[in-house]
């Protein structure tokens, strides 16, 4: 678990005795407690992605070259990312549309030059409905055999998702639990 050399172990707001999710897990388990509205992480592993899921946080943990790597800490690795954990998705699009974009700093943000939303990130937040947007189900680590009873229930949250953002307009490219891409990758 997360542990700090000024507090001791940290804990998950929602319940002390599990995990708030590893070396992001104070600044997930800081938001989740109200204690901050957003907080900026880096990812060698899934150390945005974890704690976010772990203390029921929004976390989004961009592609490399969205967001300048300069000043992180093991900057230079290929898993390497800066992100956020935040309490809603407005607040998250709010952070990206500050830290996203080209930073001389690190070459690899030359990537991110015209890929980023003249009228923001924020501003996508808003809409009512999801036409004209094509969401990918990756379904090669969604087989509930594999997994434990938490994670099953994970996946049928997922698949109700899937369900919601169908009704709500999007195109779902999905191969299904039992797809021709789900069954090449197991046999592999």
């Amino acid at each position: 678990g997360s542990r700090s050399a000024f507090g001791g172990t940290l804990c998950n707001p929602y319940d002390t005795a599990r995990d708030p999710g590893g070396s992001s897990g104070g600044s997930a388990s800081s938001v989740a407690a109200n204690l901050v509205t957003c907080a900026i992480s880096e990812e060698g592993a899934p150390s945005i992605r974890m704690p976010s899921r772990l203390n029921n946080v929004i976390g989004l943990s961009p592609t490399q070259g969205l967001v300048s790597r300069d000043g992180m800490i093991g900057a230079g690795t290929l898993n390497d990312r800066v992100g956020a954990a935040c309490r809603t998705i407005e607040d998250e699009a709010r952070v990206f549309d500050v830290i996203a974009g080209y930073d001389p700093a690190d070459d690899l943000t030359v990537y991110s030059v015209g890929r980023i939303p003249k009228e923001g990130y924020a501003s996508f937040t808003k809409a009512k409905d999801l036409k004209n947007v094509t969401i990918g189900v990756l379904r090669e680590y969604m087989d509930k055999n594999l997994f434990t009873q938490a994670d099953a229930e994970t996946i049928d949250a997922i698949d109700r998702a899937v369900d919601d953002l169908r009704k709500l307009g999007a195109t779902i490219v999905d191969p299904g639990p039992h797809g021709a891409l789900f069954q090449s990758c197991l046999e592999q």
